[in-house]
């Protein structure tokens, strides 16, 4: 998505405005002069055009079309530039209809340039237009995250990144208890809203470079980057916390949430980080639901010791690092 255009520069525009109108007043109708006028517009334009330039390049991001694009916008403000110049340099003609080899220089290049810029404002245009689409094919339209493939493409992205930091990476998969039960008793318009309202809870606790996604009907998944399990089960509770508090339920009330928590720290496979998140889950489900589960069991025994991975979770009040590698939270710890 393209930013706004940076705002030093309207000033700067706009105080060019001002005095260019100024030399058009004063050569049109006080002393008329061809020369100046023409100089005053021309390096106006140029001066327009390589603030278009320069936002778009600013703009870009990465992406080659609008480069190419704003290179070409780059050279066509020279070439205007080049052009005042030689209007102070070379003579000027008596009228603009006169015959003058600048001026049909100068008209030659701007066809030139205008041509070489519709196309590669066409090959912008589609190139944003393919974005959008991609963006798109990869947002869950209930919700407005990310849908199944689009968070699959995040977990890999940061699975990636924690290989090469070594940094430790959280996986959170989250399950609205009983909601078939919301659908079959309200309707599926209330459970797509009781959705709705779990996603806002959880997007109003998270950090703005966590990640969350709809990994498939009422499961939800969060990435937590430079996370270890310590910080992830107190995410976890203030995940539970925010969500009643944007539902405006109260924690006796049918929707709660069950969390399969787990880290990893090194390079692994997304199907061992998944399977042992929705181990986890199942143990929360299995323990009343309405909790956190936390499974480090089958990682790497050297990211379990290393790494402040695990942090102080064995020794909190009400955490207890079960023999098959379980920790949780909640009413039924």
């Amino acid at each position: 998505m393209v930013r706004e255009p940076p705002a030093e520069l309207l000033p700067l525009l706009l105080g060019a405005a001002i005095v260019m109108m100024g030399v058009l007043y004063y050569y049109s109708l006080v002393q008329e002069r061809y020369g100046p006028s023409i100089f005053a517009m021309t390096a106006y334009l140029a001066l327009g055009r390589g603030a278009m330039a320069w936002t778009l390049f600013r703009c870009s991001r990465g992406r080659l079309q609008m480069r190419m694009f704003s290179v070409s916008m780059a050279l066509y403000a020279l070439v205007t530039m080049a052009h005042a110049v030689a209007v102070v340099v070379l003579p000027v003609p008596a009228t603009v209809t006169a015959h003058h080899s600048g001026q049909t220089l100068g008209l030659m290049l701007s066809v030139i340039f205008v041509c070489v810029q519709g196309i590669f404002y066409q090959l912008m245009f589609a190139g944003a237009v393919t974005e959008s689409v991609h963006e798109q094919a990869q947002l869950d339209h209930v919700c407005g995250v990310l849908n199944r493939r689009g968070i699959e493409c995040a977990l890999l992205a940061e699975l990636a990144r924690t290989k090469r930091t070594r940094v430790s990476l959280t996986v959170m998969l989250v399950d609205i208890d009983h909601f078939k039960t919301i659908n079959d008793l309200f309707g599926h318009a209330a459970g797509d809203e009781s959705l709705r309202a779990v996603v806002r809870g959880i997007g109003k606790t998270i950090r703005v470079y966590d990640t969350l996604g709809r990994f498939g009907g009422d499961e939800l998944l969060v990435l937590l980057p430079e996370t270890n399990a310590e910080g992830a089960l107190l995410t976890a509770g203030r995940i539970r916390q925010g969500v009643r508090a944007e539902t405006g339920l109260t924690a006796a009330s049918e929707l709660t949430l069950s969390i399969g928590v787990t880290c990893c720290a090194s390079a692994e496979e997304m199907i061992d980080v998944l399977a042992r998140a929705d181990i986890a889950l199942y143990e929360a489900k299995r323990q009343g639901r309405d909790c956190v589960r936390l499974n480090l069991g089958g990682m790497p025994e050297e990211d379990r010791a290393g790494g402040g991975l695990l942090g102080t979770v064995a020794t909190q009040d009400g955490l207890a690092i079960a023999p098959v590698g379980f920790a949780g939270e909640g009413r039924t710890v």
